[in-house]
């Protein structure tokens, strides 16, 4: 009879399991929502509502430990990087299926191990190379899929049926956001004292420093959301003042976008943090992609979506190259 997990470990193995499960339905919720909130208003409110939500845990955690002057730039860039760039997935999901983008989105934890590898020079096997080759190789497979299918190189289409320009078109955009995270995660690590050659030259060459003393991840991550709520206020202006501009506030609408405030937010956030404290890295990678995998059933019971052979083909080759770079880590 196998043993019991200890329930030191127990809870941050469902803590991590809880956030997986929110953010596996977030992407269908957030293109349900689309249908009705437009992109630039539909993040206004998330981040209205989370930034009210973490006003009294800011004002709290400020006085205990206030922000020095001279970090406000590298709150600013983190934010930039980590909520700013969230707007890419919501463009994406305009476009594309929630499949797509959960498949895509298996790639970031490759591209995060593939970027620290070379910025803290750490030398790259040949075969974490095959493995990284070859999850980029789905990934594009899947991107480019609808086009291919579109010239008849492979099965053509999707349920629901989507324009294959504009299915690409979304692909890129959550491609550009998956691209996006491995500088975060960089910028960060450097900015709280982890540093590299290639790094520091960078952060010269940019005008960068470190910040100038320490500050916990929870704070850097709250912060991050009112930099995105300064970035998209105005771009919710100028979507709002555009011709044919047009807002539906259903029961469903209003309940994605609370789900997408107090679960995907807030509750999977700190779940996630939580649970990283206890947990080795490659115990939390495990997690990761499973959101993936439970974001199928989920986009199949909200949004009627069925993966293609071709989509399955793919996530099989990124499947394949995820376990060689993770399985055989130096």
């Amino acid at each position: 009879m196998p043993k019991k997990l200890p329930t030191t470990l127990l809870l941050p193995h469902l803590a991590l399991l809880a956030s997986a499960l929110i953010w596996a339905v977030a992407a269908p919720v957030i293109k349900l929502t689309l249908s009705d909130v437009p992109v630039f208003t539909f993040l206004l409110y998330r981040f209205t509502l989370v930034g009210l939500i973490l006003l009294p845990y800011m004002f709290i955690e400020l006085r205990r430990n206030p922000i020095h002057k001279k970090d406000f730039p590298n709150f600013i860039i983190l934010g930039i990087a980590s909520q700013v760039s969230i707007a890419l997935i919501f463009l994406g999901l305009n476009f594309t299926t929630a499949i797509d983008t959960a498949i895509i989105g298996v790639l970031a934890p490759v591209l995060t191990f593939l970027a620290g590898r070379y910025f803290y020079e750490e030398r790259i096997t040949k075969i974490e190379t095959l493995g990284i080759v070859l999850a980029t190789a789905g990934t594009l497979f899947i991107v480019l899929e609808p086009i291919l299918g579109k010239l008849g190189i492979l099965e053509a289409g999707a349920v629901p049926v989507v324009d294959p320009a504009k299915r690409v078109l979304g692909n890129f955009f959550v491609l550009l956001y998956q691209l996006s995270w491995p500088v975060y995660i960089i910028l960060g690590k450097n900015m709280m004292g982890e540093t590299s050659r290639e790094i520091t030259g960078a952060f010269k060459f940019l005008r960068m420093k470190k910040m100038s003393k320490k500050y916990s991840s929870t704070i850097i991550t709250a912060f991050s959301f009112y930099v995105g709520l300064a970035f998209f206020i105005p771009m919710a202006v100028v979507e709002g003042s555009r011709p044919g501009f047009h807002i539906n506030l259903t029961i469903t609408s209003i309940t994605g976008i609370l789900y997408m405030v107090a679960l995907s937010s807030i509750a999977a956030y700190g779940l996630y943090q939580w649970g990283m404290k206890y947990l080795e890295a490659q115990e939390t990678a495990l997690y990761f992609y499973l959101t993936a995998v439970l974001t199928i059933p989920a986009a199949y019971f909200l949004l009627g979506e069925i993966p293609t052979k071709t989509m399955i083909a793919g996530s099989l080759v990124i499947a394949a190259g995820v376990i060689i770079a993770e399985k055989f880590k130096s």
